[in-house]
């Protein structure tokens, strides 16, 4: 938000002549002829605050007061926090008699205020409450002042009585509709089913509670699709016209897409809140609390990670919805959630800056400087904004601020030339550019990347990172191999398309990267197993696993819902393949079936059988589809390889044969470097393409070999 104050300069007219109102003294008067803007003090902390007027009728422009206060423990106001919209377009306001445009979205919010009053306090008269309103209350032109008050919003946010986040007009997606059903969802549960947070391992009637909860929730919301327009949906594609839903799934979709949870600094701001029931999300005459909304977030969260519901009482649709938004913006809440406890004084696990900042790296700033300043009020440090610093600098200075040797690890994981151009703003190839809303390798949850710094080569004797003249990583790992041959790898959305895809894959691995000659001998080896598992790194370690599926069962195995989907496709799209397609010479034995033969390749015994629980194995199914449409995202666009040892892997989409697979440091996965010709520079240096996964280094591995002596450290210079 903060990153519009400076690109907008307000045009400040002359003063007009005061509209008297019966709520406007005389010594009130007399101020509107003093300049808008007087300095703050730098001495101490002073901030503005408005005072909205009330008006005859609503035709007539907000009138505001501004005051400057000194930011005290003791003084009460309240604070909004709104995206500011296009600041070309704009509406007049009033403020100290001064004629001030400002974007439509904040006229809207303080004339929505003026009619309606403040939530929360509807009784008390708007006039004497104190807001503050980034846009007013911070002098514009004032840059040196911008930048001071940006390090004053923690300030601001966690003391304020109440925050207001204002999400607009209702317009004619009807956002408002969506606040009531959250608020109906959040009531209903909690207070009527009994549904509270943090209950999972305490109530033993909490899954029950949670499935009665579904219930009404099916109940009450209705069906996802119009009836009358289902023709225009393709059951095959994952993704779902909107204009087929019903009213309320509609309200409650516009709601979860409103552009007020992708800003970056909208997430500090909900962060910052004090209190969960004084923080207000209001849209139009309606509002709900931040309490309401945890508490709705929370049920839909458990309801996800409930067995999946019958698809034939419920529709696959609900399976697709559920699992594309979770009712809700998952990655918003999931920043907030983190956000707020990780500023709680008991919690003994401090995230470092870059955690912070890297957590945010989807949210949306128009200043790429902002995905650093904005997150300021959320951990001490001593960065000092400036605005016109090279975005380089600015973020090396979030690098520094945490230590070169705490933050080695998480810099490698979400940077690399192999995943992203070199960009607009000249960062090597080891600094994350924090302004990339997708990155095409998220190799894991910044929270778990950093605690599973115990992998790496921890235990070897290396020497602490360096970052030398603010260019060039210094570090000390070792080189586990060398990329051999690659395969990129193409998915869509269309889940049958891609199941041949895999069928293809699986065909291509066994004979071009086993290799003709030792698909046989290895067969006992399950080697797509190990294809499977690769990619499905992510995911692997963390799967249930059952015993049958879809009337296919093993005597003494279990295996994860997404294997049996891929042993289902071996089966199914198996055909008879001719020898001279892949060179096979097998005589005396007839005709090869490729089917059989790739099934064995993952499994050594199978048979199939009738399950009698069809509903089970029909949940199992739709369960699969879901799970294996996310590995197909996951994995679209990156390269699967082999390296000069043997191993398998799966990293960024520009790796190239040749290309150093590594283990760096205290880096969790190995990182890809290639060598760099650099003219008139003796030392070696290299480029970071990127971490990747690879079966058999990147658990823990490379500091066995290094200790057995497989591999020798070295030091790397990454620029």
């Amino acid at each position: 938000m903060l990153a519009n104050l400076s690109k907008l300069a307000f045009r400040v007219a002359k003063s007009i002549p005061c509209r008297r109102t019966a709520s406007i003294s005389a010594q009130e008067c007399s101020t509107l002829k003093t300049p808008l803007y007087a300095p703050l003090s730098r001495d101490q902390p002073h901030v503005r605050f408005i005072k909205i007027l009330p008006s005859d009728t609503d035709d007539q422009p907000v009138s505001c007061l501004l005051e400057t206060v000194r930011l005290t423990p003791n003084i009460r106001y309240s604070a909004l926090s709104y995206v500011w919209g296009d600041p070309k377009v704009t509406k007049d306001i009033i403020v100290n008699g001064v004629t001030v445009p400002v974007t439509t979205n904040l006229e809207s919010a303080l004339w929505h205020f003026r009619k309606f009053g403040f939530p929360g306090s509807r009784s008390q008269a708007v006039e004497s409450q104190r807001l503050w309103v980034d846009a007013v209350c911070i002098d514009q032109k004032d840059i040196p002042e911008r930048n001071s008050q940006v390090t004053l919003m923690g300030s601001i946010f966690s003391n304020a009585a109440s925050v207001f986040s204002w999400l607009g007009h209702p317009g004619a997606d009807h956002v408002d509709v969506g606040l009531q059903i959250v608020r109906r969802i959040a009531y209903e549960t909690t207070h009527v089913i009994g549904i509270k947070q943090g209950d999972f391992d305490e109530d033993p009637k909490y899954h029950e509670k949670l499935e009665t909860g579904f219930e009404w929730l099916v109940s009450f919301l209705g069906p996802l699709l119009d009836e009358a327009k289902l023709g225009e949906i393709n059951l095959r594609k994952s993704k779902l016209n909107r204009s087929a839903f019903t009213p309320k799934w509609k309200a409650l979709e516009a709601f979860n897409l409103s552009n007020y949870w992708k800003r970056i600094w909208i997430i500090q701001e909900m962060a910052l809140a004090r209190s969960p029931k004084d923080h207000w999300f209001v849209c139009g005459s309606d509002a709900i609390t931040f309490e309401e909304l945890e508490a709705f977030n929370s049920f839909m969260r458990s309801i996800y990670r409930l067995p999946w519901p019958g698809p034939a009482r419920y529709g696959y649709f609900w399976i697709v919805f559920a699992d594309k938004i979770q009712l809700f913006n998952p990655t918003a809440m999931k920043r907030i959630t983190w956000l707020k406890e990780s500023r709680r004084a008991e919690n003994p696990e401090k995230p470092q800056f870059l955690e912070i900042c890297l957590v945010m790296k989807n949210a949306f700033a128009t200043d790429p400087r902002d995905y650093v300043y904005g997150m300021l009020g959320l951990h001490a440090n001593n960065i000092v904004p400036d605005y016109a610093k090279p975005v380089k600098e600015v973020y090396l200075d979030c690098v520094l601020s945490d230590g070169t040797a705490n933050t080695e690890n998480i810099c490698l994981q979400y940077s690399g030339r192999g995943n992203f151009s070199k960009g607009d703003h000249d960062l090597p190839s080891w600094l994350p550019d924090l302004s990339l809303k997708d990155m095409v390798v998220d190799c894991r949850d910044v929270r778990d990347t950093n605690e599973r710094h115990d992998k790496g080569l921890l235990g070897a004797d290396l020497q602490p990172p360096q970052i030398i003249q603010r260019r060039i990583l210094r570090t000390q790992g070792a080189v586990c191999g060398r990329v051999e041959r690659i395969k990129r790898l193409r998915f869509d959305s269309d889940i049958v398309t891609n199941s041949k895809r895999l069928y293809e894959l699986s065909v291509e691995y066994l004979f071009e990267f086993v290799g003709v000659g030792n698909v046989l001998d290895s067969i006992e080896k399950m080697p797509l197993q190990e294809l499977i598992d690769v990619l499905d790194w992510r995911q692997k370690d963390s799967r249930k696993t059952v015993s049958s599926f879809f009337s296919m069962k093993f005597p003494q195995l279990k295996l994860s819902v997404v294997s049996w989907r891929y042993l289902y496709i071996l089966f199914h799209y198996g055909k008879e393949m001719e020898e001279r397609r892949f060179g096979l010479s097998i005589p005396d034995e007839g005709p090869f079936h490729i089917r059989d033969f790739l099934i064995h390749c993952l499994v050594r015994h199978f048979h199939v059988m009738e399950d009698e629980d069809e509903e089970n194995q029909k949940l199992l199914w739709d369960q699969s589809r879901v799970e294996l449409e996310m590995l197909f995202i996951r994995s679209n666009g990156m390269v699967l390889f082999k390296t000069d040892r043997g191993h398998l892997g799966i990293g960024p989409p520009n790796l190239q044969p040749g290309d150093l697979v590594c283990a760096v440091g205290r880096c969790t996965l190995p990182v890809i470097l290639r060598k760099q010709e650099s003219p008139g520079v003796d030392k070696l240096q290299f480029e970071h393409m990127g971490t990747c996964y690879v079966q058999g280094l990147s658990d823990g591995e490379p500091a066995g070999m290094v200790k057995r002596g497989e591999v020798n450290t070295e030091a790397f210079d990454i620029r």
